[in-house]
């Protein structure tokens, strides 16, 4: 998903949390690592909602800065430098951290 919010382009992976990994291919942490080092800004935001037997016990969005990328591939939601925001979701706090680097 692609934001541009005030002249700026915000980027964001929108993934779904599978178990506990976060199914990045090669070619997305390599597009985010190249992102971050030419100055953009980008973000990786997966999310965890139970399903089936567990339907209805947790919903969940983790986000992590695209730079965290190959941690996010080999580590899921493990990995280091992300945010967990449980349901009931405040979007105004979830907004500000994406918005972050601009404001």
């Amino acid at each position: 998903m692609n934001i541009c919010y005030r002249g700026h382009d915000i980027w964001i992976e929108l993934k779904i949390v599978s178990g506990r990994k976060v199914d990045l291919r090669p070619e997305q942490v390599a597009w985010h690592h190249r992102r971050t080092r030419a100055g953009g800004v980008s973000w990786i935001m997966a999310r965890d909602k139970a399903d089936g037997v567990r339907k209805g016990k947790y919903d969940r969005i983790y986000l992590w800065p695209g730079s965290a990328g190959a941690a996010v591939k080999m580590e899921g939601i493990a990995a280091k430098g992300g945010t967990c925001y449980e349901s009931p979701f405040e979007w105004d706090t979830i907004m500000s951290e994406l918005f972050e680097v601009i404001w």
